[in-house]
């Protein structure tokens, strides 16, 4: 959601949060960020953890 300016702000601040090495929980329907931003991925579908 938001305009792309908003969206690149977020990307800065979620690179410079991973880059302190700390976990990270991300909650997105954007499957492209989630394999840019994740070492693992947890997805689930109608509350159900699909492997």
């Amino acid at each position: 959601m938001g305009d792309e300016e908003f969206k690149e702000k977020c990307r800065l601040i979620i690179t410079e949060i991973m880059a302190g090495e700390k976990v990270v929980f991300i909650v997105s329907h954007d499957k492209e960020d989630m394999q840019r931003y994740c070492d693992g991925i947890l997805s689930l579908t109608h509350g159900v953890a699909c492997v």
